[in-house]
């Protein structure tokens, strides 16, 4: 399922989306809904709310590809979460 995500922000017309890289993939336990947690990689500096606004906008074509790569009648839900980079963490 990550991967899905990956290759669609990798794509996405948007820059922002473009330097996200999928962290972790919680899903439900009754499997209605994934949470996504990303992470920005990018080299310039990025407000967060306006990621979380371009992930908001971008959601329907993430699901509608996820819906693809799943064996289920229904595509869960997705939520995004916007985590520091890894690397920075301990700054």
């Amino acid at each position: 399922m990550s991967n899905t995500i990956e290759i669609e922000l990798a794509s996405a017309d948007d820059p922002l989306l473009q330097d996200l890289r999928v962290i972790h993939v919680e899903p439900a336990p009754d499997s209605s809904r994934l949470a996504i947690v990303v992470s920005h990689y990018g080299d310039e500096p990025i407000d967060p709310d306006e990621v979380l606004d371009a992930l908001a906008g971008a959601t329907s074509r993430f699901r509608h590809e996820v819906a693809h790569t799943i064996t289920r009648r229904r595509a869960p839900d997705l939520t995004f979460r916007l985590v520091p980079r890894l690397d920075e963490e301990g700054r």
